[in-house]
């Protein structure tokens, strides 16, 4: 009879617990992809990893980016106080941190320019202008959706003013 017990047993898939890092990097993940998505970055590759503190390591950043424009590749390396705010639920520090990050991408080529000797001030200043565009868009974007402009008088003639007394 214990044979049979233990036929039964190794029959039976075994589930293995998932990791707690393993879970915070898959929301992570999801948080990046939607990013990416609603910002126009979809051909970037954005690789994500986690790096606990070696012991060398200073704990001043929660985060950090590499991004390779030639290449289109980014990555973000994530540290343990992520697994933190993951576990205590603070999903919108998280998010907001994420964010911060991917944005380094649309930064990267103003970053690459002032810091080499090829980077002229048309060069920075052409780039800033591409990235006051794509963001100006972004804002209205994210203000409409929150309906920050109901509050004109009128808007493309379609709202009506309110009746003086």
């Amino acid at each position: 009879m214990a044979s049979k017990k233990l036929k039964k047993k190794t029959k039976k898939k075994q589930k293995v617990p998932v990791n707690k890092i393993q879970k915070m990097l898959a929301f992570c993940r999801e948080v990046i992809t939607t990013i990416q998505k609603e910002n126009g970055l979809s051909d970037y590759r954005i690789k994500l990893q986690y790096d606990d503190y070696g012991p060398n390591d200073s704990h001043t950043v929660l985060a950090d980016i590499t991004v390779d424009d030639e290449y289109i590749r980014a990555t973000v390396t994530i540290r343990p106080e992520f697994e933190e705010m993951y576990r205590d639920k603070r999903y919108n520090e998280l998010i907001e941190a994420i964010c911060h990050e991917v944005f380094h991408i649309r930064l990267s080529k103003i970053d690459d320019l002032a810091n080499a000797r090829w980077g002229t001030p048309a060069a920075i200043r052409t780039e800033i202008e591409r990235l006051t565009e794509f963001y100006g868009r972004m804002m209205y974007k994210v203000m409409s959706v929150e309906n920050k402009f109901d509050n004109l008088k009128t808007l493309n003639g379609t709202t009506k003013r309110k009746k003086s007394k």
